[in-house]
């Protein structure tokens, strides 16, 4: 039996309150990331084919294709923006509403019969 591939975004700390409709809305209908390259032109790139990004001091991206592309935003951007990307995919879903905290409650008190 072969691996079974996990997601490099499984441990990442997702955005809190972010509902569907801002993300969707911050995405503007877009299914893929927008970047810059280091000469200041803006491109599109899908998110899907981002193998690993690295910092050599400037920000690499290395696509599943063995393509490297060099960007100016920051690796912790790329990361929340390919991660953004996903969940309006619903890859992977939005962390859970929080439960509220629940305050010690006093036993109840026995009654004489």
């Amino acid at each position: 039996m072969g691996r079974r591939a996990t997601s490099p975004f499984a441990n990442y700390p997702f955005e809190e309150n972010v509902t569907v409709a801002k993300r969707q809305e911050k995405d503007a209908g877009s299914t893929m990331i927008k970047l810059t390259r280091l000469g200041g032109e803006q491109f599109i790139l899908n998110a899907d084919l981002v193998r690993y990004v690295e910092v050599r001091p400037d920000t690499f991206i290395t696509l599943t294709t063995g393509e490297r592309i060099v960007v100016i935003e920051s690796m912790d951007e790329v990361l929340r923006r390919a991660v953004a990307y996903q969940q309006a995919k619903h890859l992977v879903p939005p962390p859970a509403p929080r439960e509220p905290a629940v305050s010690q409650i006093d036993p109840p008190s026995e009654q004489a019969c």
